[in-house]
């Protein structure tokens, strides 16, 4: 849990900037999209 008391009693502040961790994010969803193609047969005997 983020404490916001603790935050303000050293004047910290809390934001988000969109799109900066957008590469890292491509760099996981190819190879992870890669190998879900290659279990696909594997995947459709277990259901």
């Amino acid at each position: 849990m983020i404490d916001f008391a603790l935050m303000d009693k050293y004047k910290k502040r809390l934001g988000r900037l969109g799109g900066v961790n957008r590469r890292s994010v491509s760099e996981m969803v190819i190879p992870f999209a890669v190998s879900m193609l290659l279990h696909i047969p594997e995947a459709q005997q277990e259901v």
